[in-house]
Order: structure tokens, then sequence, then C-alpha cells
């Protein structure tokens, strides 16, 4: 049970950050992001919002939307040490690594909750997000469209929150990131506008973490290995499914290609890629999409399945080299229940604490 002594979102921000002010104009928005925080029921009451789902904050400039995000980042993970706490990122700062390395520049923006910052941030001289466009394989695309579609993955597989913010409007996020990432951020998050005036003016407006302890909390040991063994777990189920030829869903084995680069699962090879790209090439046809799509958005929802397939690909061919060493297991594990694993995980934990507690006395 939550202490009553606990301060709300909103009682937070007006003890430890005064600076940050709360008026008409915000305190709806505030007040309904204070509710999803101390996941109330009363959030959900008017059938448009929903407690799994993250935050997506829209606004024009200044309205607060990071500012505000930064102080629930310190809310959630400091004074609450909320499960549900998340990390920061900005979505352009992927595109000069994603230039280098592709794909495996992302791998591990799959995990976990995450706040990505400046989603679509259009330029005002050619209204497009250059800064998050980059190159693969010749083509273009854009590192906010790609991340929407891995967090989408994510949350429905795993439950992982996505929050957002932007500049942009959602005809602006429609138009250039297209119709299936646009539905998927829609599944994925719940919406909040901020308007108003642009708050940067005046007084400057500097973030003071006043909440103590003001150290960073790490994650426990505990919770490490629950999550590493829970998704050995699951590719674990994946692979018995492989070896008594019971299909998996394509989009599993997509999420499990993130998962098992972890474990030593080799990249494709060029030599496939191709091979992948002249599969796709040949098999792929517009109406996919379920509307009439622009030239652009064809040749990136292509790129999308090529990624996919040659993820989906990879697991199998891993999976494969597997069953002919006659591997029965991929890490040895008797069962794999996630729940058994769980429970098995809290009986050590517990045993250890005991040991630990008696040597002290």
């Amino acid at each position: 049970m939550e202490n009553q002594n606990t301060l709300s979102f909103v009682e937070f921000i007006k003890k430890f950050y005064p600076q940050y002010e709360i008026d008409d104009e915000n305190s709806e928005v505030i007040n309904s992001i204070s509710l999803w925080v101390k996941k109330d029921p009363e959030f959900e009451k008017s059938g448009e919002y929903f407690l799994e789902k993250g935050i997506l904050l829209m606004g024009t400039v200044g309205t607060g939307k990071s500012n505000m995000f930064i102080i629930l980042q310190n809310y959630m993970e400091r004074y609450l040490k909320s499960p549900y706490a998340f990390r920061r990122e900005v979505v352009w700062a992927f595109t000069s690594e994603f230039n280098k390395r592709g794909y495996e520049s992302l791998n591990n923006q799959n995990t976990g909750n995450c706040y990505y910052d400046e989603l679509c941030m259009i330029d005002v001289r050619t209204n497009f997000p250059n800064k998050e466009e980059a190159s693969y394989y010749g083509g273009k695309l854009f590192i906010g469209e790609e991340l929407i579609m891995m967090r989408s993955d994510s949350f429905k597989f795993h439950g992982f929150q996505t929050h957002f913010t932007t500049n942009a409007t959602r005809e602006e996020l429609m138009n250039i990131y297209g119709e299936r990432a646009y539905s998927r951020l829609t599944e994925m998050c719940n919406f909040f506008t901020l308007v108003g005036k642009d708050r940067r003016g005046g007084k400057p407006y500097i973030v003071t973490d006043r909440n103590q302890p003001a150290k960073k909390v790490e994650m426990s040991e505990w919770d490490k290995r629950r999550i590493e063994q829970e998704n050995k777990s699951v590719i674990e189920q994946a692979y018995a499914n492989y070896l008594n030829d019971v299909s998996t869903d394509e989009k599993v084995l997509s999420v499990l290609y993130m998962s098992m680069r972890a474990y030593g699962v080799v990249i494709i090879e060029d030599a496939d890629m191709e091979v992948i790209v002249a599969d796709v090439t040949q098999k792929y046809v517009p109406s996919m999409l379920g509307y009439k799509a622009s030239a652009s958005e064809q040749k990136q929802a292509k790129q999308t399945a090529v990624w996919e397939q040659s993820k989906r690909r990879a697991v199998i061919q891993y999976f494969e080299k597997l069953k002919n060493a006659g591997a029965k297991s991929i890490f040895g594990m008797v069962s794999v229940d996630v729940e058994q694993v769980s429970k098995a995980l809290s009986k050590e934990m517990n045993v250890k604490t005991k040991e630990k507690e008696e040597s002290s006395k």
C-alpha cells in the first residue's frame, strides 16, 4: 500500500521544482500524469487513456515538455523508486552511429522503459526532421520511425513502456512517419498536448535535484538476474517450439533477435542480406501498407521488411545450427516456465539474504 505521506507528482513539483510554473494551461495534463504514475483507475475513466501505455507529450516550442519529463524521471526513479522508472534518450542523437553501424546501433533500445526526447524535430526550413534522417543500403529512413517500430514490439511482447516528447502535431507525425508507425504510436502511448506561451523567456529554468537521496538508484542484482532468466526462458521456449516443429510468430522472432545477440548470435552475413533484399523486392507489394502510399513510404516500408526478415532469418539459422549439433537446450535450463524461474530465483535470494543476516549477528 502506498504511504499516505508520499507526495503526488503535482505536490513533488511544487515542493522541489517551484520554478516549474503550474497554471491553467498545463495543470490538467500534470494532474492526468499524476494519476498515471499512481496507477489510479481514475486515469482510465474516460476510456481514452490506459495505465499500461506510455506518455506522448506534444506541444509547441517552450511549453515545458522536456522539463516535465526530467522532473517525472527524478520523481519515479529517485523518489518513488518505481519499477516503471525510465531512462532518457534523444531521438536524433542515434543518427550518426546508425550511419556507421546500421541497425546494430539500436540493439540496446528494445529493453527497459525509455523516454525519447525530440521525436520528429522538424526543421522549419524543410518541414522534415533532417537531423534524424539516416542512410541504409543507399536508402533513407527516419530514426524516429525505426524506434517506434522497435519499441512497439517491446511493448506488445514484454510490456516495456515508451514515452516521447515532440513539437510535431498528430498530422505531421502521420505524414512523416507513415500510417503504420503512427498507428503503433497510438497503440503504445497516451497522447497529451501542452499549450500556452513559451516558458523559456524571463527567469532561467535550472533543474536542481533537491530531492534526497540524490544518488541514482541502480538495478538490484535480483532484478538483473530475474530479467536475464526470464529473457532466457522466452528464448528457450522458442527453441523448444522449433525442435517440435511448432511455428513461432514472426514478430516474436524479430524481438528474440535483439535478446539473443546478447548471448552470442552472429549477425547475418552480407551475402545473405543480398538474398533477403532480392526476396523482399520480388514479393513486396505496395498495397501491403493498407492505403495508397507515396514512393517514399513504399521505400521505407520495404526497408523495414528487409530488416525484419533479416532478424527472423538470423534466429532460424541459429536454431538450425543448434539442432544440427544435437542441442536440446540453449542455456541448459530444465524449465522454461517464467513463473517457475522467478519463484526459484526468489527462493535463492531469500536464502542468501537470511545467511547474510545470520553472519552479521
